[in-house]
């Protein structure tokens, strides 16, 4: 790629500040709920990320401003159980995780996966999911075919990354994504099913579904996040 990149401030000025969740803010939002000590798993408050460079291009920035649905939002890197752990299971006490729909995910086989963390950065994911599965043709792969004519620059958000961004959307905009719908993510659990992301008003609830054996049966909500590739290396 030629040209530069983008600072925070240059950021908000195309997509604005609810579209392009900053660093400090979204690092504050978090150690706010870590002070709190909803669990009785410690977890050592997130660092000051300073100024981050967003990883993005002018022109992809300004393309995708015009769908009010793409958000450049920082990801603390924190991993399933992590979030997890900050949030706790009171549904008194929003955003948390659903009490009931955990115990499978916290168990020493999902490991990979649910205890993987990433390095903190910018990412540029659409807070509403595409492709729903309205028909029992449809399925998984169809998705990824749809992604994949979407161009090289789009993948499936994985699922840390869009669970982090639904809680910080909560946090500092007070919006609740994928309440009505089910975001497909791109990752297989233990039994080599696909993780499935709903916010339900009792929680966050992270269950999973199988690639395509429907059984005639299907949920037209099931969607998929879609994230913009960086426009520069890592």
């Amino acid at each position: 790629m030629t040209g530069k990149t983008f600072t925070e401030a240059e950021a908000i000025g195309i997509l604005g500040e609810r579209r392009f969740l900053a660093a400090d803010k979204v690092v504050a939002a978090w150690n706010k709920l870590i002070g709190e000590h909803r669990t009785d798993r410690a977890v050592k408050p997130l660092k000051s990320p300073g100024s981050p460079v967003i990883k993005y291009s002018e022109a992809t920035l300004e393309e995708m401003a015009a769908d009010p649905r793409w958000y450049v939002i920082y990801d603390p890197g924190l991993s399933l159980r992590e979030n997890r752990a900050i949030l706790g299971t009171d549904p008194a006490r929003q955003p948390c995780h659903r009490r009931d729909n955990d115990w499978w995910w916290l168990s020493q086989r999902e490991e990979p996966w649910a205890a993987a963390r990433e390095k903190p950065d910018y990412h540029l994911l659409r807070m509403e999911g595409l492709f729903p599965l309205d028909n029992a043709a449809r399925d998984w792969d169809w998705q990824k075919k749809q992604i994949e004519d979407m161009g090289a620059s789009y993948e499936r958000t994985p699922t840390r990354i869009i669970v982090n961004a639904i809680v910080s959307c909560f946090l500092l905009n007070q919006e609740r994504f994928f309440e009505n719908t089910y975001n497909f993510g791109p990752e297989m659990d233990a039994d080599y099913c696909f993780l499935v992301v709903h916010l339900e008003p009792i929680g966050l609830s992270l269950g999973h579904w199988l690639q395509n054996d429907w059984g005639g049966y299907f949920i037209s909500g099931l969607e998929t996040s879609v994230m913009r590739k960086f426009d520069t290396g890592k």
